[in-house]
C-alpha cells in the first residue's frame, strides 16, 4: 500500500503534466486546417437586347438632301434671291430625283462645307476654290461670265504702269506703290500684290510704302513727280488717266507737264491679260496668267458621295448640266443669273482651266481663303 508520501508525489506529477500541456509544452506538430473564405457564386448576367436603331437616311432623301450654297454678299440676300434659290432646289429635285437644299451663305461657310465630307456644292470666289483645292480634292464645274456677247469676260486683269526707270516688277523692292480710289480693290491692290509676290517682291514688307490717291489722274501726276514708282489700272484706264491728268493741271500756274511729258515719264510694264471668255471650253487652254477669275461652282470631293448614287462623274456632269439649264432658261434665265450671281452667263470648266491662277497663288505664297 503506497504511503502518503508516494501518493502526494503521484498527484504532483499529474498536476505538473497538466500544466505543461496547457502551456503548450506538449509536442504537437499538427497544423490547424485552414478553412477558405466562402465566396458567393457570381450570378450569370442575362444580356439585354439593344434598342433597334433606324438606318441613316440615304443621301438625296428628303431628310438628307444634297446641299448647294451660294456665297453672296449680304445685300444680295433678298426675298427675291431666296425665292430663286427655292426654285432651283425644286428644279434639281424634279430633274435628278434627289432632294436638294439650296441656300444663300458666305465664303467661309462654303469653304467649311466643301471639305467637311458632306455631299455639297457651292458657288464661291476663285480664292475660296483655290483654298478648298488645297484642303480637299474639290472639282470646279461651272464659271460665271460677265459682259455682252461676243465680248463676255471670265475674270479681271490689270495693267501695271511704272516710271520709265522701272522695267520689271522685280525692281520694285524698296520702291513706293500708288493706289487710286477710282480702281476697285482687286485692281488697285490684290492683283498687283499677287504679281509682285510672284516676281519675288513681298508687297507687305519689301515695298518702301503704299500711298493712296483720290483718283487716277492724281496717281499719274504722283508717278510723274516721283512720289511713287508704280500703280495698277483696269485695262483702258491708263490712257484716259493721262488725259485727265493733263486737264487737272491746265489751270495750275507755273510749270505744268503736258501729255507728252506724262507719256514720257510713265509706261506699261505688265500688260493686261486676256480675259475673253471662250464660246466653248472644249479646246480652251484655260485662264491666262494674271487673270482673277469670276465666281465658280465647285463640287465636294468624290468621297463625299456614296457609290450607291452610281457613277459619280456622271452625277457631277448631270448636276452641272441641270444648273446650267436653269440659268439658261429663255424666259427667266437672264433674271435668275443677274439676281443670284450678278452674272450674264455661265460656262462649263474643269480644274485644268484654273492651272495658271492656282500657280500664281502658289508662287506668291497666297494663303487667304477668300477675299471679300
Amino acid at each position: 500500500m503506497p504511503t502518503r508520501r508516494q501518493t502526494l508525489m503521484v498527484v504532483l506529477v499529474w498536476v505538473l503534466s497538466a500544466v505543461l500541456m496547457a502551456c503548450g509544452g506538449a509536442d504537437d506538430s499538427r497544423r490547424p486546417t485552414r478553412v477558405p473564405t466562402r465566396i458567393p457564386p457570381t450570378p450569370t448576367l442575362r444580356s439585354t437586347a439593344l434598342p433597334e436603331v433606324d438606318e441613316a437616311p440615304a443621301i438625296g432623301d428628303a431628310e438628307r438632301p444634297v446641299t448647294l450654297l451660294f456665297a453672296v454678299p449680304a445685300d444680295r440676300k433678298t426675298a427675291t434671291t431666296r425665292q430663286i434659290a427655292q426654285q432651283l432646289s425644286q428644279y434639281l429635285s424634279d430633274s435628278l430625283g434627289l432632294s436638294f437644299a439650296v441656300e444663300l451663305s458666305d465664303e467661309s461657310s462654303a469653304l467649311d462645307l466643301l471639305c467637311s465630307g458632306a455631299p455639297a456644292l457651292a458657288w464661291v470666289s476663285a480664292f475660296t476654290y483655290a483654298a478648298a483645292r488645297q484642303e480637299c480634292e474639290v472639282t470646279p464645274l461651272l464659271a460665271v461670265k460677265r459682259g455682252r456677247s461676243p465680248d463676255f469676260t471670265i475674270g479681271q486683269s490689270a495693267e501695271i504702269v511704272a516710271r520709265t526707270e522701272i522695267t520689271d516688277l522685280s525692281q520694285m523692292a524698296g520702291q513706293t506703290f500708288c493706289r487710286s480710289d477710282d480702281q476697285d480693290v482687286a485692281m488697285a491692290w490684290v492683283l498687283p500684290a499677287l504679281l509682285l509676290s510672284s516676281a519675288g517682291v513681298n508687297p507687305f514688307i519689301e515695298l518702301k510704302a503704299v500711298r493712296d490717291y483720290p483718283d487716277d489722274a492724281a496717281v499719274i501726276l504722283a508717278l510723274q513727280a516721283g512720289e511713287c514708282a508704280a500703280a495698277a489700272f483696269r485695262p483702258g484706264d491708263f490712257d484716259q488717266a493721262l488725259l485727265d491728268a493733263v486737264s487737272a493741271v491746265a489751270d495750275v500756274e507755273g510749270e505744268r507737264p503736258d501729255y507728252s511729258d506724262l507719256k514720257a515719264a510713265v509706261h506699261v510694264i505688265v500688260p493686261a491679260a486676256d480675259t475673253t471668255a471662250p464660246a466653248t471650253t472644249g479646246q480652251w487652254r484655260g485662264l491666262a496668267t494674271g487673270v482673277l477669275p469670276f465666281e465658280v461652282l465647285v463640287a465636294a470631293p468624290e468621297n463625299a458621295l456614296p457609290k450607291s448614287l452610281g457613277n459619280l462623274e456622271n452625277l457631277r456632269n448631270s448636276l452641272a448640266e441641270q444648273i446650267a439649264a436653269f440659268f439658261n432658261d429663255r424666259v427667266e434665265g437672264t433674271t435668275r443669273l443677274k439676281r443670284l450671281l450678278d452674272a450674264d452667263g455661265i460656262l462649263p470648266v474643269s480644274a485644268q482651266h484654273y492651272r495658271s491662277f492656282v500657280t500664281m497663288l502658289e508662287r506668291a505664297g497666297w494663303r487667304m481663303a477668300f477675299f471679300p
